[in-house]
């Protein structure tokens, strides 16, 4: 209340647009025909397809209309791909996505929620659309979208979306405002994670720190060691080789969709301690395992390609940056 101007009115619509997601008021699709592909076994090692109609997929579980009429239900986790029926804007959005044109896709996305009936599906469009956000340089929009992401389902199987920072930065006045209102949030420690990732570079560091501290004894895990992971930022400089150990096991506690923004802070704590090889590894598994943030795959590429170039491996560090360019040249 009382602000004016463009941020204020892209966060007014992008509430209004996540309305329909909070509150949950539209319907179910009938007749969709969907083919879920699931681990029949928790330790991944075989797989079925069931067909039928998905009426609901969140944090918990997967729920089927099957073919004979019944109801299956899946857990989530166990969930490996959703073959569904998809709207024209929706395709036109993975088109677009996939050739790197975030801001057409972004547009698309919109256009295909507006379509859309099915919550579940909803959500899935609304987590390819933070995608873009991110990716085109919207970040407190973003933020604004996972937030009421979260509302409507806590236990999101998009939560890997959480639009974090991992390098430094700074925001525009106007999203620092935002952040240090989100910091200060102690009710959604979701809320108050997000604004001390974004706040860490700027003059209110140190409020951002005494956040992440007390983030990292959340009830949420989730939280937890993704605060625990944000501190490293803090700590690099300082770090010594005894260290390593302590943030790679950090790393092998987090669910395997949240590690991209840890490792790149691995590869930079292996290059401070002159272990190139063991840096340039880190790094790599950025862009290979989770290109989906397009501006720190494209960081993790060029770092690797500095620490291959500084053990003499000049063939393959130029190999790197040729990806480099070609692959993300914005």
């Amino acid at each position: 209340p009382g602000r004016q101007g463009g941020g204020q009115s892209s966060r007014r619509q992008v509430w209004i647009l996540f309305l329909v997601i909070a509150c949950g008021t539209w319907s179910i699709a009938d007749g969709v025909a969907d083919e879920v592909t699931y681990a029949t076994s928790s330790d991944g090692g075989a797989s079925r397809v069931a067909k039928g109609t998905v009426l609901d997929f969140n944090g918990q579980s997967l729920v089927l209309r099957t073919e004979s009429g019944g109801e299956q239900r899946i857990p989530a986790d166990r969930v490996l791909a959703i073959e569904t029926t998809k709207t024209a804007p929706q395709r036109a959005a993975e088109a677009a996505l996939e050739n790197k044109d975030f801001g057409k896709a972004a547009e698309q996305y919109l256009a295909a929620f507006r379509e859309e009936r099915r919550a579940w599906v909803q959500r899935q469009i609304m987590a390819a659309y933070i995608e873009c956000l991110v990716n085109s340089g919207n970040p407190e929009r973003a933020c604004v979208g996972f937030q009421a992401l979260v509302q409507r389902d806590p236990e999101t199987p998009y939560f890997a979306s959480i639009p974090l920072r991992w390098t430094p930065y700074q925001p525009t006045p106007e999203f620092q405002r935002e952040a240090i209102t989100w910091l200060q949030d102690r009710e959604n420690s979701l809320t108050a994670l997000l604004g001390a990732s974004w706040l860490l570079s700027t003059g209110q560091r140190a409020a951002a720190v005494q956040a992440l501290e007390r983030l990292s004894i959340d009830p949420d895990s989730r939280v937890v060691q993704l605060a625990q992971a944000q501190l490293w930022r803090t700590r690099l400089v300082s770090a010594g080789a005894e260290d390593v150990g302590d943030l790679r096991n950090l790393i092998d506690r987090m669910p395997s969709t949240l590690r991209g923004g840890p490792y790149f802070l691995l590869g930079r704590l292996l290059a401070r301690q002159g272990d190139s090889q063991s840096a340039a590894l880190a790094f790599l598994r950025v862009p290979i395992l989770y290109p989906r943030d397009h501006q720190l795959a494209a960081d993790a590429l060029l770092s690797a390609g500095r620490e291959l170039e500084r053990i003499g491996q000049t063939g393959e560090a130029a190999t790197l940056y040729r990806e480099v360019a070609q692959e993300y040249p914005a």
